[in-house]
């Protein structure tokens, strides 16, 4: 049971509810770096997260989620 605090009416918080979101994730090896990625445009990514274990690639500012990288 969900409890939903709002000041939105009702009909707009949940007209929605019943539908299931799509995701087109998709998993790539970007400069040697697995990652989860979601097509944005022709040859263009949206980073979602890093698949890796080197902490040098989680402080890259270019690999951040959300950032835009062509491939």
């Amino acid at each position: 049971m969900d409890v939903i605090y709002t000041t939105y009416p009702l009909d707009l918080v949940l007209e929605n509810k019943g539908q299931e979101e799509e995701f087109n994730f998709q998993y790539i090896s970007y400069n040697g770096i697995e990652m989860q990625v979601e097509p944005v445009g022709w040859n263009k990514f949206k980073i979602i997260r890093l698949y890796c274990t080197d902490l040098k690639h989680y402080l890259d500012s270019n690999l951040q989620p959300g950032s835009i990288i062509s491939f």
